[in-house]
This record gives C-alpha cells, structure tokens and sequence, in this order.
C-alpha cells in the first residue's frame, strides 16, 4: 500500500490536478474565441422594443469583456490590440477599455496610438453626452421624472 497523498488531504492542489488546471489555462484563448464567435450581435437585433435592452446591453458587456479578458492572455500585443479593438467595438463608452488600449499602444512605444485612441475616447464620451442632453431636457431622466414628482435628487 502506497503512502498518501498528504498534500490534497491538506488541500494543496496533487500534481495530476495542477497539470489539468494547466491545460484548461492553455485552452482558455480557444474558449473564449468560441464563445465570441456564437455572439453574433445583439439579441433580437430587428426588434424595438425597451424592455430587451437590458438584456442587450447584457449581453454586449459579456461579449466585450471576454475580448478583455482575450487580450490579457494573449502573449503577443497585435494580438491583444486586436482583441481590446473588438472589445471597444462592442462597448464604445466603456472608458476601462479605452484605458487598456492605450496602455497596450504605450508598451508597444506608439504615443501617437495612444493619443488617437484618446482622441476618440472624448468623441465616444461628447456623443454619450448630447445622448445624454436631451432626455434631461425633456424630462425623461431621472432627476427630471423626480422633479415632475416633486422630488428632489
């Protein structure tokens, strides 16, 4: 009879379980690319509808952060612009994701990248705000459905 294996009883990891958790690690890139590939767009794309988006908006945030998440573990920087591109695409106002790219173009030494993804950062968030701008001036937001009520925020 061979001799435990005290390192699982004690709840270290056995070799044969770091070696699977290994190739699950190496495998994960693959993972993830499948699992972008089955999002093809948004959910009930053609239909208009307010309540859905949620759902979308869901659903987009999910797509975009396995892209992140893609690039993090992608051992090449085209590589992971390609996928924090992908990602942007996906959730232009997300400003986390413009952040990771231009630290991507930083270490890759392209300052002019970085002021271009910059560049366009401010145009996502100007066009966020005139979105923005007109439901508080009809009174569609929050502070303005509040203030009809008579409410203060």
């Amino acid at each position: 009879m061979g001799a435990p294996d005290c390192g699982a009883a004690a709840g270290r990891p056995s070799a044969a379980r770091t070696s699977e958790r290994t190739a699950e690690q190496h495998q994960r890139p693959v993972h993830l690319s499948t699992a972008l590939e089955a999002y093809t767009g948004p959910p009930l794309g053609e239909a208009d509808r307010p309540i859905i988006e949620p759902e979308r908006e869901n659903r987009r945030r999910l797509a975009s952060s396995v892209c992140v998440e893609a690039a993090h573990l992608s051992e090449d920087t085209p590589a992971a612009l390609e996928w924090l591109e992908r990602a942007r695409d996906l959730d232009e106002h997300n400003e986390a994701i413009y952040q990771e790219l231009m630290r991507a173009h930083a270490r890759n030494d392209r300052p002019d990248e970085v002021t271009r993804v910059y560049e366009r950062l401010r145009e996502s968030l100007h066009k966020f705000l005139e979105i923005q701008e007109p439901e508080q001036r009809n009174g569609t937001s929050y502070g303005g459905q509040c203030a009809r009520r008579g409410l203060k925020v």
